[in-house]
């Protein structure tokens, strides 16, 4: 069971708070998620994870500090549309292929010591962040 107050590292997570506004027909942001989803995501053994979207992974060495935000938390990266290819060739992929999880361990990957992290590759939402942040009026991500 997930403590009372989670504390979840997020990057793009506005695909999945999209789906889940669009399933509870209103508005939900990560204040708002229902104790439901964050019992089924305890469920898979989920902890504490850094959320990623296929098309991140792809550029993720280019980032500031990459490799210490790699050694620091476990991460998810989901597949999207197109990027599979491009994500799991990219410089990132390759300097971390050691730290991979298999898709179908990925409930153990918040209880892996990082560096960890999973591929994820379903469901695969066709639609971005920057264009869900658009939608919604969203400052554009640091990221």
């Amino acid at each position: 069971m997930l403590p009372p107050y989670p504390t979840l590292y997020e990057i793009n997570t506005w695909v999945w708070l999209s789906e889940l506004s669009k399933k509870a027909g209103c508005q939900i942001d990560l204040g708002s998620v229902p104790s439901t989803e964050w019992d089924a995501i305890a469920a898979l053994g989920f902890d504490a994870v850094w959320l990623m979207g296929a098309d991140n992974l792809a550029q993720f060495n280019r980032w500031d500090r990459w490799e210490t935000i790699a050694a620091s938390i476990p991460i998810a990266v989901f597949n999207r549309p197109g990027w599979a290819f491009r994500a799991l060739s990219s410089p990132a992929a390759h300097a971390l292929a050691e730290a991979r999880i298999a898709e179908k361990a990925a409930a153990r990957t918040a209880r892996t010591a990082p560096p960890a992290w999973v591929f994820i590759t379903r469901p695969q939402i066709d639609l971005s962040s920057t264009a869900l942040r658009s939608r919604h009026g969203r400052a554009k991500s640091a990221s």
